[in-house]
């Protein structure tokens, strides 16, 4: 009779079980189930009071057998929520340390491809800028080049190509005094005094050297010359 009351028990537990009912919520219904299984007893038969004590007896002693395995079933269930619980705890802190990893290696790629990106950047002006200068020297020199040769054109268009010494001649102007190649109707250089003129005539004398410097007074009369080796 006892192992009928206790699987009447068992059975009564799961149903609650699976209903999803707490069983600390239903105690009283637990309470009554003993009791209405204590007067099924009586009522077949066991109206001994000696015996229905007994059956009472082992009554309690399947409800505290059933108490011990619900405890530990609750602590097994506890135990098993606690370790899914650390397990989940453990997964979401290797998800979030992989999302991490991950966003820092994006970080370094994106830091590393912006650095190379600049670098190709800077090479590349400064290589536009190396052409450029490049490009303004050659300029630059075939400008200077160019003016050098128009400045020999020019000199050699006032002064005819020598066959001797050169002769120059500082000659009144109006009211300045100019330096000329003998022979030629352009003045070298013009000057408002006379003294200046004679300097200026001089130093083009020794750079045309042989040459001879033949300075006039302003009536235009021979005053002197100087000669130039």
């Amino acid at each position: 009779m006892a192992r009928k009351s206790s699987k009447k028990l068992d059975s009564l537990l799961e149903q609650l079980r699976s209903k999803g009912t707490p069983v600390m919520e239903t105690g009283h219904e637990v309470w009554l189930a003993g009791l209405g299984a204590l007067s099924v007893a009586q009522k077949k038969g066991e109206k001994v009071a000696g015996k229905g004590s007994k059956m009472f007896e082992r009554l309690v002693t399947e409800g505290q057998k059933v108490e011990k395995r619900i405890g530990k079933t609750v602590r097994s269930d506890a135990h098993k929520v606690a370790k899914e619980i650390s397990g989940a705890a453990g997964e979401a802190r290797d998800q979030v340390k992989k999302v991490a990893d991950k966003a820092r290696d994006e970080a370094k790629k994106t830091v590393d491809k912006v650095r190379v990106e600049a670098k190709k950047t800077v090479d590349s002006a400064r290589g536009q800028l190396k052409k450029t200068a490049l490009k303004a020297r050659g300029q630059v020199k075939k400008a200077a080049d160019k003016g050098k040769d128009r400045a020999k054109k020019a000199v050699a268009r006032v002064m005819p190509k020598r066959t001797g010494p050169v002769t120059l001649r500082l000659l009144p102007k109006d009211a300045e005094w100019a330096v000329r190649l003998e022979g030629s109707e352009d003045d070298l250089s013009l000057h408002p005094t006379k003294h200046s003129a004679v300097k200026a005539a001089r130093v083009l004398a020794r750079k045309r050297s042989p040459s001879h410097l033949v300075v006039h007074r302003a009536d235009g009369t021979v005053q002197e010359s100087f000669s130039y080796d």
